[in-house]
């Protein structure tokens, strides 16, 4: 056996105060949302907590091959561990239990194969990749509310946690405005006081030329009265990008676009109260949070702003 990763399993344990503190805090009062939640988030991140207090107190993870990049086994045989009450997340993401960061740091990227049983009764299997994030929850345009992790300076109320990222079904894209490395902090994704923001805000110089997140097809380009100039690419799988409030656009419909390929500038056009590239993802039409769909290594150097 590799002798780091025997270690870095022997190393793993459960600080003894830990079942306390999760158990009292899964039997606290949770206070009714204002908001209608079609899942209990917070109240299925407690049962996975719980759930995953007894599994690690039974040796269950130790007994794993949990294994990081630098100290994987030469042939894992990977063990099926199974959560009930899971939440799942953005970006084929599921968000397992909200621990400190010294807790989680000892199963940060690490690689697992999981079973979940979801909050609606809905089940899934696959691989996952364990990484230590501060996630918050965000209104969807239905209603439900969303995990996802955040970017440096989001005021949202934060849970640091163990974010396992199926290895299949996570897609990634580039940040789409050259040099920039913040979002408008009057404008993140969600439910705003008085409207839906479907979207996140990226300011930047007028001019400042906007790329393709990722390779794919032009669906629409052209111009309505509140995105202004936009374009609207299709990444396959039900997956779409769109770029509003364009100085110009540089493609047209139906064109075949690179990963990382010039397709606009950013500009202030239509409802835009100043230069800045306003950016969507939906899966199969429904907005989804664009910051879920960036890496990690992306999103450590972003920061609201």
């Amino acid at each position: 056996m590799n002798h780091k990763y025997r270690d870095l399993v022997g190393a793993m344990h459960v600080p003894t105060e830990w079942s306390e503190r999760m158990l009292s805090a899964a039997g606290q009062e949770i206070p009714e949302e204002k908001t209608e939640c079609k899942r209990p988030v917070w109240q299925a991140a407690v049962c996975a907590v719980v759930l995953a207090l007894v599994l690690l107190t039974a040796g269950a993870f130790q007994q794993a091959p949990l294994h990081a990049d630098d100290s994987a086994p030469e042939n894992p045989e990977p063990v099926l561990l199974a959560f009930s009450g899971a939440e799942p997340c953005a970006n084929g993401a599921v968000f397992l239990s909200s621990l400190t960061a010294e807790e989680t740091g000892q199963l940060h990227g690490t690689t697992q194969s999981l079973s979940f049983t979801f909050a609606d009764g809905t089940e899934e299997n696959g691989t996952y990749s364990l990484r230590e994030e501060k996630v918050a929850a965000f209104s969807a345009a239905d209603g439900t509310r969303v995990l996802a992790p955040v970017l440096t300076g989001d005021p949202s109320e934060t849970i640091t946690g163990l974010y396992a990222v199926s290895e299949t079904e996570s897609r990634w894209l580039c940040w789409p405005v050259e040099g920039a490395n913040t979002v408008s902090l009057s404008a993140p994704y969600g439910l705003r006081s008085s409207f839906f923001h479907s979207g996140i805000d990226i300011p930047a110089e007028q001019g400042t030329v906007v790329t393709a997140a990722a390779a794919g097809t032009v669906l629409e380009a052209g111009f309505d009265a509140a995105r202004g100039n936009y374009l609207l690419l299709d990444h396959g799988e039900g997956l779409t990008t769109l770029y509003g409030h364009c100085q110009e656009v540089l493609a047209v419909t139906g064109d075949t676009v690179a990963e990382g390929q010039t397709i606009a500038a950013v500009g202030s056009t239509g409802l835009s109260t100043g230069p800045h590239l306003h950016f969507e993802v939906r899966q199969d039409g429904t907005a989804q949070n664009p910051v879920a769909y960036f890496d990690r290594t992306v999103r450590d150097t972003l920061q609201m702003g």
